[in-house]
């Protein structure tokens, strides 16, 4: 969403109403998984914020990294070269 409704990264930009049927498409295929905040996730961001030094625009990517960590996921397809900062994380640029 904030990404492909973005002006300013985008020439023309999705509006949120076609950026969300775009996601329940998406999310509506049978290999995708929603994740979320487990009572596990304040102990696993903590964790992560303290190892990497991490602060300020780069917490929304531990924000992400928590939860993949949280749930087990340890391969992330990304063109974002901030996730290669993530011990455990293993980071594919889909776009190379």
């Amino acid at each position: 969403m904030r990404i492909t409704t973005h002006a300013g990264i985008l020439p023309n930009p999705l509006t949120p109403l076609q950026a969300i049927a775009v996601l329940d498409a998406l999310i509506g295929q049978p290999n995708i998984r929603l994740v979320s905040e487990t009572e596990l996730f304040w102990e696993t961001y903590k964790k992560e914020v303290l190892s990497g030094h991490f602060r300020g625009s780069a917490i929304s990517d531990v924000v992400i990294a928590a939860l993949l960590k949280e749930h087990g996921v340890s391969m992330l397809y990304t063109a974002d070269r901030d996730f290669l900062r993530f011990k455990g994380i293993k980071s594919v640029n889909p776009l190379e």
